[in-house]
């Protein structure tokens, strides 16, 4: 359903409950500080590849994905040869 709905109206279905949608801008792959001020019940899109935007919860985040590799849900030895070929 909102496949059809987007591709009949081009917008998602989030768009029309009335959240606010804050997109990252197409190409800019630069940190952009207003983003870590977005309210809690918005749609964030774009890529956020900088670790600026992750700074404040990289513990948090190391030690969901250390989890992953505990529980054998990611192959840790598959994921350092994928990084060590970049």
């Amino acid at each position: 359903m909102s496949r059809a709905l987007r591709k009949v109206t081009g917008k998602h279905y989030w768009e029309y409950r009335g959240v606010p949608v804050l997109r990252e801008p197409t190409g800019d792959m630069r940190f952009d500080a207003s983003f870590l001020e977005a309210p809690s019940d918005c749609v964030l899109l774009g890529y956020f590849q900088s670790p600026r935007y992750f700074a404040s919860i990289a513990e948090e985040l190391r030690a969901e994905l250390f989890g992953l590799f505990e529980i054998g849900f990611v192959d840790g030895q598959q994921v350092a040869q994928r990084l060590s070929s970049v």
